[in-house]
């Protein structure tokens, strides 16, 4: 993690439930002081601690955490398989999803398998990226 907004993109299957209260004090045991953690869902941005209740972190989605310092935050747990059908595109909208890391995906094939699975219609794909959006509008060359 660094000081400031982080994207957190959960790799692995934890090896114990992982809430994001959970997140937050297992960060601050290694002395990482982080304030707040987020996702976006339902269309809206669910932060905790803040108006919304304790969260569990599902492998899936992406998060947003908010820290004071920088440091290291360990996760243990399975790395998991890619799989299209988990990410959970349901409608319209955004979406903060987390992928496993791979050597092989490029936006443009999310783009396609979305295109081919999801009923909508996949317009551009993001990553946050050294403090910023990095995006990739599907259908265009880089």
């Amino acid at each position: 993690m660094q000081e400031g907004w982080n994207y957190l993109a959960l790799t692995v299957n934890p090896n114990n439930s992982l809430t994001a209260s959970g997140l937050l004090s297992q960060a601050q045991a290694n002395g990482v002081i982080c304030k707040s953690i987020a996702t976006f869902s339902g269309g809206q941005w669910a932060y905790y601690p803040a108006a919304s209740n304790d969260y569990p972190l599902e492998s899936y989605k992406g998060y947003f955490m908010q820290c004071l310092n920088s440091g290291e935050i360990k996760i243990t747990g399975r790395v998991r398989a890619y799989d299209f059908s988990k990410i959970g595109l349901t409608s319209t909208g955004w979406y903060s999803i987390s992928l496993p890391l791979s050597t092989t995906m490029t936006a443009q094939n999310f783009c396609d398998e979305a295109k081919a699975k999801f009923s909508g219609t996949t317009v551009e794909i993001d990553r946050w990226i050294n403090g910023g959006w990095d995006g990739h509008v599907c259908g265009l060359p880089f």
